[in-house]
Parts: structure tokens; C-alpha cells; sequence
């Protein structure tokens, strides 16, 4: 299995299980989106055309947000923010600086600063 925003971010499943139907595992998934490949021994390489997608038990939210005309940073509070997670604003990217268990910490990209942000608002929806 990958992460959609990092595919080489690959995760081995050597657990498993085939019932005829499903394959079931278990993995302590961070929030994101997954995609799946199955590699058959005496078949090949099977692509999953569906996503996997995990959602946190709570919102994140902005808990300290410190940027200029040239970026900064902003820190979000939440429970299982991926390690290959971003921050999009406005299509611009900011890339994880640092993550904890209860935070993570992300680049702001430049040019998005709060009169931006106060004057195009649909820049962070």
C-alpha cells in the first residue's frame, strides 16, 4: 500500500488474510489517502483502481500560525497527521517541517499572509 501524496512511501502487508472475497489486514493508518497494489507470486502486478480514505476523529485545528510575505511556519493540532501530509493554500503547497503525536508543524509557502488570505478568502476553501 501507498500514501497518494507520497507514492514511494510504500508500506509491505506480510500479514494477511483472503476470505474468496476480501483481503483483510490490519494497519494503524495516519489521516490521508491510500492506494493499494496486489503483487501475486505466480500472476504479477495488480493495480486497485479505488482509494482508501482516512479521516481523523477530530478536526485539526491552527493552533499558532506565524508568516510574512516571505511564508513561516503554522502549527496544527490533531491526532494522527501523516508524515507525508502538506499544507495547501491556494493551491500552493507548504511541505511537514516536524511532527509529534497531539501536532504537526508546516511550512506556510510565501506570498500567503493574513491581509491575503482576509482579501481572497476562497484562496483557503
Amino acid at each position: 500500500m501507498y500514501n497518494v501524496l507520497n507514492q514511494n512511501a510504500v508500506t509491505n502487508v506480510a500479514n494477511w488474510t483472503y476470505s474468496g472475497t476480501f483481503i483483510n489486514f490490519a494497519f494503524n493508518f495516519d489521516a490521508g489517502k491510500y492506494g493499494f497494489t496486489l503483487v501475486y507470486a505466480d500472476y504479477g502486478i495488480a493495480s486497485v483502481t479505488g482509494l482508501l480514505q482516512v479521516t481523523p476523529a477530530a478536526a485539526y485545528t491552527n493552533t499558532n500560525a506565524v508568516v510574512s510575505i516571505m511564508g513561516g511556519q503554522m502549527v496544527i493540532t490533531g491526532t494522527d497527521i501523516s508524515s507525508n501530509a502538506v499544507l495547501r493554500v491556494g493551491g500552493f503547497v507548504g511541505k511537514l517541517i516536524s511532527k509529534t503525536a497531539s501536532d504537526a508543524t508546516f511550512a506556510v509557502p510565501p506570498l500567503i499572509t493574513q491581509a491575503v488570505i482576509t482579501q481572497y478568502p476562497s484562496l483557503v476553501t
